[in-house]
Parts: structure tokens; C-alpha cells; sequence
């Protein structure tokens, strides 16, 4: 914007000889054109009146700006401001009329309005610019869809604090658009606004809208309202877990009357409990509380005892064996260290490690094997299971064998396992049993089909041969022969077999 500005000098005497006289070029003063008691004529008059009042050696003429700084100006920016000033007609002249009044602040305010209609710098040189207008550039992809995004973003300013259609307002929800709930005050469009978002089976509109009344309304109307809801109240009772807001949804349960849902998350509170102790008397109280009044939780209060009666073990048996490990004495536990606390363990987990510390003890303590096992009411898999792992472990094949024996029929002692020999034979080998352990528990497998898969698996060649040799598959027996190592041990087991004529071939 060019800055206007008038600047002329001043002198009131009309007489001729008062013009000539030296005092007065002396004396002469800049005056500021703004100062309300100052008259002026028009700009182009007191040009002229400058131009013929000037004489060399005159000072120059000084420019102020409406704060009475001067500037300094460069003629175009002069000529230009002379232009758009206020016009004054040529009566102006006349020596009858008398001076032009100067306008007030307010006039000037008002005059200034209307110099933004004059053309810019910018228009200017635009027009005087002699080269050609540059092509206009095609858009890409990118810029299109950048374009699209921010109109789509400034319909959205300008709709978001607008009431909208409670329809649209959910549809926005839905899709991620800019939206606002708070423009809805009454309680049925409330209760609208949920129903709708239940009609979308949108969990986040949904959460949205149950949130929303909850927060504007009265409690009692919240619970009226949202317990005719069951699809609202499984999306919020989800949120409340998601989130950890544990006493807004042990409030919703119990106002539901949700008894079992609420037995639930006490216990998960109680479970979740690290200290031994505290999570003894949590789990007590939840029992009482929640579990032994419903007849429903009968089952699951009778699992909650035995996890109580399993803590009351652990315990004792956690304690006694740190201290003897602390002691440093020799045996078991200087061999075979702990690595972590059997506390809170599962009771599968308190079994192996009782069978892999304290199989020998005897049945009427806690650590014994034995006494978890009636205590908690194990089957024989279970039981096989634990023990056989640990004593692998520890490398005593002879506990497994006698683990195993149960008398026959006629008093005679065989080998029985509820877990499978092929899984007795699999936990020997990865415990780098000897291999005629492995092929005794691999002989005992009735499949014969699933007794060579495994063999083969674990390398032992004499029970893949003996079941050839009980198949009485000569093609079979010999195709694995020319595999084995020429002048080895199995090599020759497996000629000897070929060469046997107590064996009657099928192929």
C-alpha cells in the first residue's frame, strides 16, 4: 500500500512584499498536515503554489507520516499518492471562498476505506510485465486428492457445530468425519442417537453414544434406559475390562444383576495378586462372597478351594527348600539348583517339582508325591506324566521301570503306562537315555506301523529290525540293511536276520 501523506508549507500574509522579504524564507516552518487546526488546499494546487515558492539554496520540503515521522519518498510513490488523494474542484481557487477545512480523524478513517479500490503493486507490475503468462501446470494425483481432502475439510468446519440430523451425525461417526454430540440436548434425541449407532452394530458409535448420555444425563435415566439395551450394554461392559475401570463395571454388574460375570472379575482381582499372602485372603474372601452363596458357582467354587489348599502347600514347601539351599549343603539342591519359587505355580508344575526334589519322602508330608496326588485328586496320566519327565531328569531309569511294573494275571510283573510307551520312549531319548531302555518301551507299542515311524525317528535300528523280523518283510529288511553302515554293529544284526531259516518270509 502506498502511504498517504500531504506535506506543504505554510504562510498566511497576502501582501506582495511579504513574500519577498528575507525573514520569511528564515523563518519559514514545517508544518504537520494532520494537526486538526491547520488548513489546506488541495494537493495539486499546493504543488503548483511549492514549485513557484521554491528558490535554489531553499530547504527541502519535509514529508510526515500521520504519527509526524517523516519519510522519505520516491517521486513515483509521490506522483501516485498525489493522484488518489482528495479531489477538490477548481473553485478552490478562488480567493472568495476561503481556505478548505481539514477533515477529522473519523473522516480520514473513512476516506482510508476507500483506497483499497486503487490497484496493488503487484497488479501494477502484472500489467507492465511484457513477458507471457506461464502455462497453467497440470495437477497431479497427489495435488488432486490434496485439493479434494482440504475442500472436504472446510465443508466440515464450517457443518461440525451445525445440528445436524441425528441420522448424519452417526454416519460421520461411522466413517471417521468430524462430528459433535453436544448439539444434542434433549433426551429423546439422546436415546435417538443411541439407537441409531446400535442399528449400525458399530462398537466405537455405540461407545460413543453411551458415553455421551451417560455423561448428560441423570443417573437414574442412564440405568432405565440402558438396561433395555443389551447390545449397548455388552459394548460398554467390554469397554469398562478393555479400559481397567473396575468399580464402574463391578456398579454396572451388580445393577444388572450379573452375579456370575461379577464372581468372575473378583476373582481375576484376586488371582492377579503376586504376594503369596495377600493372594490367600483375597481369594478367601472372594470365595465367600461370591462363590459359596451361588448354587450355580458350586463347581467353580470347589476349584477356587483346591487353589487355596494348593497356596497353603507351596509355601511351606518354597520356604523349607530355600533355606536349605541358602545352607549349602551337599545333596540335591547344590547339583540341581532352583531357578525360580514354586509359589503360584499350577499344580501339574508343583508335581514335577516335588517328584524332582522330594520323591523319596514320605506320603504323609507335603512335599511328597504322593500327598499332592490324593490331596488334589490326579489321575494316573497325570501323575506318569510329572514324574516320569523328572526322573529322566535325573537320569534314574530304574524309578521309571518300577514306576511302570504292576502285577499280571498269574502274579507275574509287567510294564503299564497311561501316557503311551511311545511317549515314554520319546522322554527317555530327549534325556539321552540308553537306547535299550528306549528299545524296550519302543517293543511294548502294539501298532507296529507307529512303532518303525518312531524308531526311525529316534535312531534305533535293532527295533526297526525286530519289527521286520516279526512282519516277516524280507524286502523291506533288506532295503534298510544296504542303508546301514557296511561292518557295524546293526549291519550285521540285520544279516543275521536275513540269513535266519527259522523265519518264514511273506516277501
Amino acid at each position: 500500500m502506498w502511504k498517504k501523506f500531504r506535506c506543504f508549507q505554510f504562510a498566511m500574509d497576502e501582501e506582495d512584499d511579504y513574500w519577498g522579504s528575507s525573514n520569511v524564507k528564515k523563518n519559514r516552518a514545517t508544518v504537520n498536515v494532520f494537526d486538526e487546526k491547520v488548513v489546506f488546499e488541495a494537493a495539486s494546487d499546493l504543488d503548483k503554489l511549492r514549485k513557484n515558492l521554491k528558490t535554489p539554496g531553499e530547504e527541502e520540503v519535509e514529508c510526515v507520516n500521520w504519527d509526524d515521522t517523516p519519510v522519505i519518498t520516491r517521486p513515483s510513490i509521490q506522483q501516485k499518492a498525489l493522484q488518489t488523494s482528495v479531489k477538490v474542484s477548481d473553485s478552490s481557487l478562488d480567493p472568495f471562498r476561503g481556505p478548505t477545512v481539514l477533515p477529522t480523524a473519523p473522516e480520514r478513517q473513512k476516506s482510508s476505506l476507500n483506497w483499497s479500490d486503487e490497484p496493488s503493486i503487484d497488479s501494477i507490475v502484472k500489467e507492465n510485465d511484457p513477458r507471457p503468462p506461464a502455462p497453467a501446470r497440470k495437477l497431479t494425483k497427489h495435488e488432486e486428492e490434496i485439493n479434494f481432502l482440504c475442500s472436504e475439510l472446510e465443508k466440515a468446519k464450517k457443518t461440525v457445530h451445525s445440528k445436524l440430523p441425528v441420522k448424519e451425525t452417526v454416519t460421520r461417526m461411522i466413517t471417521g468425519l468430524p462430528y459433535s454430540l453436544e448439539q444434542y440436548r434433549s433426551k429423546e434425541e439422546k436415546l435417538e442417537l443411541l439407537d441409531r449407532a446400535i442399528e449400525t452394530h458399530d462398537g466405537n458409535a455405540i461407545i460413543a453414544a453411551v458415553l455421551f448420555l451417560k455423561r448428560t444425563v441423570t443417573d437414574k435415566i442412564f440405568n432405565a434406559e440402558f438396561a433395555i439395551r443389551p447390545d449397548a450394554i455388552n459394548q460398554y461392559l467390554s469397554y469398562l475390562r478393555a479400559h481397567f475401570q473396575q468399580t464402574e463395571l463391578e456398579n454396572m454388574l451388580g445393577l444388572l444383576n450379573r452375579s456370575e460375570e461379577m464372581a468372575m472379575v473378583k476373582y481375576k482381582q484376586a488371582a492377579s495378586i503376586v504376594d503369596a499372602v495377600a493372594k490367600t485372603g483375597k481369594l478367601k474372601s472372594c470365595l465367600d462372597a461370591h462363590f459359596k452363596c451361588d448354587s450355580q458357582l458350586e463347581h467353580d467354587a470347589s476349584m477356587i478351594q483346591q487353589q487355596l489348599d494348593l497356596l497353603q502347600i507351596q509355601r511351606p514347601i518354597d520356604s523349607a527348600d530355600e533355606m536349605e539351599q541358602t545352607s549349602r549343603k551337599p545333596g540335591i539342591f547344590m547339583t540341581h539348583p532352583r531357578v525360580v519359587s514354586i509359589v503360584n505355580q499350577s499344580v501339574l508344575t508343583t508335581l514335577y517339582y516335588c517328584s524332582f526334589y522330594h520323591h523319596q519322602d514320605p506320603e504323609n508330608t507335603y512335599a511328597s508325591p504322593l500327598f499332592i496326588r490324593k490331596q488334589h485328586q490326579l489321575n494316573d496320566k497325570q501323575y506318569q506324566w510329572s514324574v516320569i519327565r523328572a526322573q529322566a531328569r535325573l537320569k534314574k531309569w530304574d524309578e521309571i521301570n518300577s514306576l511302570l511294573q504292576v502285577k499280571g494275571w498269574f502274579g507275574g510283573i509287567k510294564l503299564k503306562t497311561s501316557i503311551g510307551f511311545d511317549n515314554v520312549a520319546d522322554i527317555l531319548h530327549k534325556h539321552f537315555a540308553p537306547m535299550k531302555e528306549i528299545l524296550k518301551f519302543l517293543m511294548l507299542m502294539d501298532d507296529a506301523d507307529k512303532r518303525l515311524v518312531l524308531a526311525k525317528k529316534l535312531k534305533c535300528h535293532e527295533a526297526i529290525i525286530e519289527t521286520y523280523k516279526a512282519q516277516k518283510d524280507r524286502r523291506s529288511l533288506e532295503t534298510y540293511a544296504n542303508s546301514l553302515k557296511v561292518q557295524s554293529q546293526e549291519w550285521f544284526y540285520a544279516k543275521d536276520a536275513l540269513k535266519s531259516s527259522t523265519i518264514k518270509w511273506k516277501t
